[in-house]
């Protein structure tokens, strides 16, 4: 890992707890959803964003989402 302090970073207005609070979950949107009780289609946003609220309840407050293309690579290789 490596610091790049020369970047200057736009958009960045969202509110983020100290570092000692972050409870980051780390999110594959093709395996996220789409279990055999679940209704939300497998693999797209719109089920990550209808399940949002419950992360919150698990005291996620941040997110990481992983690399989405791979998904339909590794399906169709196997």
């Amino acid at each position: 890992m490596f610091l790049l302090d020369e970047y200057e970073w736009k958009n960045d207005a969202c509110f983020l707890p100290p570092d000692e609070e972050l409870v980051i979950y780390e999110i594959h949107v093709g395996d996220f959803s789409g279990g055999i009780d679940d209704p939300n289609a497998r693999g797209t946003f719109t089920s990550v964003l209808e399940k949002i609220d419950y992360l919150k309840e698990l005291g996620v407050n941040a997110s990481m989402e992983l690399i989405f293309f791979l998904f339909e690579i590794i399906k169709f290789i196997f």
